[in-house]
């Protein structure tokens, strides 16, 4: 098999690796705050988390939900360095039937970020193979595209 082709076959792979989980981390963040309400919580703690060779921090949040009870979650995302402190105010979204299933974020569109992350870099990788095949077209005259 011909070395350029493994190349492409190898990297289309990864691409699309990339892109799918890009998609997939938007759909589940999409379907998540579809289902969700939303409602202001406030930072009661922040709490530790063991990490390799540091620490990670995750907000313990209170909110008051639609019907009026108060509860209490560890947001399931911790993060290096802390994103919130104590007596922050943020913006809760829960899942009305079970709001001990919820997210602290500062905005909506955070959920999205680790599907701009894999989304953006399966297009750079898309971008650096197609750069690469054109420039070794042009110089092998070998034609792709």
């Amino acid at each position: 098999m011909n070395i350029v082709l493994q190349f492409l076959l190898v990297f289309g792979f990864v691409i699309s690796l990339f892109l799918t989980v890009g998609l997939v981390l938007w759909y589940r963040a999409k379907r998540f705050i579809a289902g969700t309400h939303q409602a202001e919580g406030v930072v009661l703690k922040v709490k530790a988390i063991p990490f390799d060779d540091r620490e990670t921090f995750t907000p313990v949040v209170r909110f008051t939900t639609s019907d009026g009870r108060s509860l209490s979650f560890t947001d399931p995302v911790s993060r290096f360095p802390a994103e919130f402190k104590v007596g922050d105010k943020t913006q809760v979204l829960y899942d009305p039937k079970n709001p001990h299933n919820a997210r602290a974020v500062r905005q909506v569109s955070d959920l999205f970020l680790a599907a701009k992350i894999f989304a953006t870099a399966g297009f750079a990788l898309l971008g650096m193979v197609l750069l690469a095949g054109m420039s070794l077209s042009l110089f092998t005259h070998i034609s792709f595209f």
